[in-house]
């Protein structure tokens, strides 16, 4: 990465646990499929990641900028460093191939 900073593959499986183990010791957090709820599961995560200092995107944008437009609705996330979430969104649409995202609310 642009750091420099080599980081090593965990997954433990729980987005909590990988986030925790993300912003404790640096990298970031990746579930690109769309089935975390934005307002039970993304959003409650993102806002903890930016609080902080970190930062929580959806593969296109800010998470917590987003308004759900149904109540259930589902989105990828990416969180973790500022920097590493940077980085990680200077390759472009990272989302999960397939996927279905509304592509307008941006």
């Amino acid at each position: 990465g642009w750091s420099g900073k080599q980081y090593r593959a965990s997954y433990v499986g729980s987005l909590v646990s990988d986030v925790h183990y993300a912003m404790r010791f640096g990298g970031i957090a990746i579930d690109p499929r769309s089935h975390l709820r934005l307002v039970y599961q993304a959003n409650p995560i993102a806002f903890l990641v930016e609080q902080a200092g970190g930062r929580a995107v959806d593969g296109m944008g800010r998470i917590l900028a987003r308004e759900p437009y149904t109540l259930h609705e589902r989105l990828p996330l990416f969180a973790g460093s500022s920097q590493d979430v940077e980085e990680l969104l200077s390759y472009g649409d990272v989302r999960e191939v397939g996927d279905f995202i509304d592509d307008a609310i941006y």
